[in-house]
């Protein structure tokens, strides 16, 4: 039996908050295995849609070419995009970041009417 050529570990889930732009209650999002590339996340907006989707991690320079949600991103930190079904079919973009071999930090989050989060984790 070949084993995988990188192991991730045991990890707990990451829950971040999901807090809208323009105020009022929080969402929520989450991710079972952080460290990992790629993967499933799911979470809540604050309107109580429920949300699945994935995220994977990409080069910095290639976020302005992909129309992703503005962040802060330092050089030091892994970019990671995620895109989520949410609801009736609505679509929630969102710019993560992290420090190499860790967990997430923050990120920014826009769905498909413009409303806009910040994700905290």
């Amino acid at each position: 039996m070949a084993l995988p050529s990188v192991v991730y570990g045991c990890h707990a889930p990451q829950q971040g908050q999901l807090v809208a732009r323009s105020g009022g209650p929080s969402g929520t999002l989450e991710v079972d295995e952080p460290v990992r590339p790629d993967g499933p996340m799911r979470g809540e907006l604050p309107s109580g849609d429920r949300c699945n989707g994935t995220f994977t991690q990409v080069n910095i320079s290639e976020l302005e070419g992909l129309g992703a949600p503005q962040t802060p991103i330092r050089n030091t930190d892994v970019v990671t995009l995620a895109t989520l079904t949410c609801g009736r079919g609505g679509v929630l973009r969102c710019t993560m970041a992290r420090t190499t071999g860790g967990v997430f930090s923050f990120g920014d989050c826009k769905d498909a009417d413009g409303n806009e989060y910040k994700l905290r984790f």
